[in-house]
């Protein structure tokens, strides 16, 4: 899954080492077209980032890509962490960040996410927008909501799809230019 990174940090990081592309890409064990892309399109798989923080001694969140937000602070962007993962889980492809959210269309942003560690469970929280075309198959379903907790329970939205189950807390369903519009503080996704 692809993410963006702030591509600038990881030039300056590497330049301050008087690092190549290529000795980075050896430290951090990927291509050298991986630091290619990380360093000229600022997109990264998690699994990157967390090569390439590894190397600079930073912690992932140090590289986030950030957007101006109507009120002029800054904000971390964040998407799919498994943008690829969740596209094949999801839709047999990977849903991760813009490559894999290109094939399907769908997207996720999260302040924060949290991968199992078989990495089958993917739970994004904080300001959650999640974004299905209207021409995606899946099934909604509601959830018994009499105990909501902070377990499986706390979810009241099922979304399934012919790999991947979404389950959302507190779902804000709106319809926005031929897609589905899910706002929440939490989703977590499932292989089947």
């Amino acid at each position: 899954m692809e993410m963006k990174i702030n591509s600038e940090i990881i030039v300056n990081k590497r330049k301050d080492k008087a690092w190549s592309q290529q000795h980075l890409a050896d430290v951090c064990d990927v291509s050298l077209r991986t630091i290619q892309r990380a360093e000229n399109d600022g997109n990264a798989s998690y699994e990157t980032q967390k090569a390439l923080c590894s190397a600079f001694e930073i912690d992932v969140k140090d590289i986030a890509f950030r957007e101006k937000r109507d009120d002029g602070k800054n904000r971390p962007t964040k998407k799919p962490l498994f943008i690829l993962s969740f596209i094949f889980i999801l839709f047999g492809s990977a849903l991760v960040t813009t490559v894999s959210i290109a094939s399907t269309g769908v997207t996720v942003q999260a302040e924060s996410v949290v991968v199992s560690r078989d990495q089958n469970t993917v739970t994004y929280s904080g300001d959650v927008t999640v974004f299905i075309p209207e021409e995606e198959p899946f099934e909604m379903s509601l959830l018994k909501s009499d105990n909501v907790t902070d377990g499986p329970n706390q979810f009241n939205l099922r979304i399934v799809n012919n790999k991947m189950v979404l389950l959302v807390a507190d779902p804000k369903i709106t319809k926005v230019d031929k897609k589905i519009k899910i706002t929440t503080s939490k989703l977590q996704t499932t292989r089947l």
